[in-house]
């Protein structure tokens, strides 16, 4: 007879899972009073991951306070050019600063109107004008823009009436005088001012261009036309001739300094366009004129 071996307590106990035995135990260390918790056991095992996001935060949080820091002195800047400030000149409040350079200063056209405003020579108020325009500083309808702000000024009309002539291309007191007491006094066509030219491969510029007549009148000053230069003047008058059948007159201080001097040098303008075209000018009320 066969034998019958039956299962003793202590192996039913190691069966498998799921088999109806015991589930296995996790035995790992729970931190439970054995001083191998969970969070000891990942603190010493911090990866370069972590470390890279760590240091991002700490940059990022570095950057942001500077950049707040950057804010608050730009807005305190700008806050401190738009207000006023005392010009110790004038002893006038001045509101119109440059919003960006530093040190503080005003505008090209403001500086402009208060250098001519100080002056007591119309001439010398227009050779200022002239120069700020013509070193390319600033132009006349900015000026006037700038006049035009002003609720005070000495001597605005004439201000108003150097910026217009300023505008219309006369640089130079020469040029001021020979528009207005030769050309607008005795009825002249209107001249095209620093007409541009191309002679030769090269840009010239003449003062006063009467294109219908081809006559062109040069205002010969100091500054622009130095003794030493003048030969060169000279030349290009020839070329002129040559090429663009353009006879130049040319002028300097004696000619414009008196109003009798003015309406000879008109005479003898308004002589030569006659001979070149039709009928112009007309005498002004000065006695004797030749107009």
């Amino acid at each position: 007879m066969p034998s019958i071996f039956s299962p003793i307590p202590a192996e039913i106990e190691r069966k498998a899972p799921g088999t109806g035995g015991k589930p296995p135990v996790d035995r790992r260390p729970t931190g439970g009073g054995g001083g191998g918790g969970d969070d000891d056991w990942r603190k010493h095992r911090r990866g370069p991951r972590e470390v890279l996001y760590r240091t991002r935060a700490f940059v990022f949080c570095a950057l942001a306070g500077d950049m707040m820091f950057f804010l608050v002195l730009v807005v305190l800047f700008y806050a401190r050019q738009a207000g006023t400030h005392m010009d110790p000149r004038t002893l006038r409040q001045v509101g119109d600063w440059h919003p960006v350079l530093l040190p503080p200063r005003t505008r090209i056209e403001d500086t402009v109107l208060d250098l001519i405003e100080g002056l007591s020579d119309p001439a010398d108020r227009y050779d200022l004008i002239c120069r700020a325009i013509g070193g390319l500083l600033t132009t006349a309808p900015r000026l006037r823009r700038a006049l035009e702000k002003r609720g005070r000024f000495r001597d605005r009309r004439e201000a108003e009436s150097a910026l217009a002539d300023a505008g219309q291309g006369a640089l130079s007191n020469l040029e001021r005088w020979y528009l207005r007491d030769v050309e607008r006094r005795h009825k002249l066509p209107v001249a095209t001012r620093q007409a541009r030219f191309k002679v030769g491969g090269q840009s010239i510029y003449l003062d006063n261009l009467y294109e219908d007549y081809l006559v062109c009148v040069e205002l010969d000053g100091t500054a622009a036309h130095p003794a030493g230069e003048q030969w060169r003047d000279k030349r290009r008058d020839r070329r002129n001739l040559a090429a663009e059948k353009i006879v130049t007159m040319r002028l300097g201080y004696l000619d414009l300094c008196t109003q009798e001097a003015r309406c000879r040098t008109a005479g003898e303008v308004v002589g030569v366009l006659r001979d070149r075209g039709p009928w112009v000018g007309a005498g002004c009320r000065l006695p004797g004129c030749p107009v």
